[in-house]
């Protein structure tokens, strides 16, 4: 038993047992992944698709292909069961050396869902773990800060620009806005990279603590470049 990210690409809806999930219905590689907790065993796999020619065209009537992976979380590893999914960044370019925006944005998942209250078979509530329900909810978390370093190991300035105190829930996925305070020389390589980490507290056990949270490239651009944007249609033309 324990918990899993969930994600299946090119599907309407997936169902473990009685738990439903919303699917990545045109295989977005940046989609979130769900956590869910599975206990050891048999589960039931429901697959809900659809015969649609955008996404799965080239044949009468379209042929479905869909693909799902389950990724075992360690919740009880030095990150809380805290991740970051980098396909989900949103990240500046460069133009002639200035960014083109001073904000970027990652997203953070709280996955550890194993204190969350459930209905057991009586009807009394417990929590996943079988212990009784604590007056501080376990697997609450708090994001604190954020830093940034070159990959020569040289600290850049960032920044959470918000005033609020930024708290995930158990199974709670938040796009964190990074401020970019820095300035970068106009010649260079083509690709400018920061490496970000997050400094967090477990607001159960007030223990504070610290993950990576990804490399990021931002590509050097200048004015005057030519954009060109293609795409294969289902007819692969």
């Amino acid at each position: 038993s324990g918990v899993y990210l969930v994600n299946f690409d090119s599907v309407v809806s997936v169902k473990i047992d009685d738990r439903a999930i919303v699917g990545n219905i045109y295989g977005y590689s940046h989609v979130s992944a769900t956590a869910i907790y599975l206990e050891k065993g048999a589960h039931m796999l429901y697959v809900c698709a659809i015969m649609d020619v955008r996404m799965f065209g080239g044949a009468v009537p379209p042929k479905i292909k869909f693909s799902g992976k389950f990724e075992r979380i360690d919740v009880d590893s030095a990150s809380h069961g805290i991740t970051v999914i980098p396909g989900d960044a949103i990240v500046p370019d460069l133009m002639d050396g200035r960014l083109a925006t001073e904000y970027m944005s990652i997203t953070v998942l709280n996955a550890d869902i194993t204190g969350q209250e459930v209905m057991t078979e009586e009807g009394s509530i417990d929590t996943l773990d079988g212990e009784p329900p604590p007056y501080h909810e376990p697997g609450w978390v708090q994001i604190l800060d954020v830093r940034a370093y070159t990959d020569d190991g040289a600290q850049v300035k960032v920044g959470i620009p918000v005033i609020f105190s930024l708290k995930l829930a158990p199974g709670q996925v938040y796009p964190l806005p990074v401020e970019l305070d820095f300035e970068i020389q106009s010649d260079g390589p083509a690709a400018f990279a920061l490496n970000l980490q997050l400094d967090l507290v477990d607001l159960d056990t007030l223990e504070h603590f610290s993950i990576p949270a990804g490399r990021y490239e931002l590509r050097r651009r200048t004015w005057g470049e030519v954009y060109k944007i293609t795409f294969l249609d289902y007819d692969k033309i």
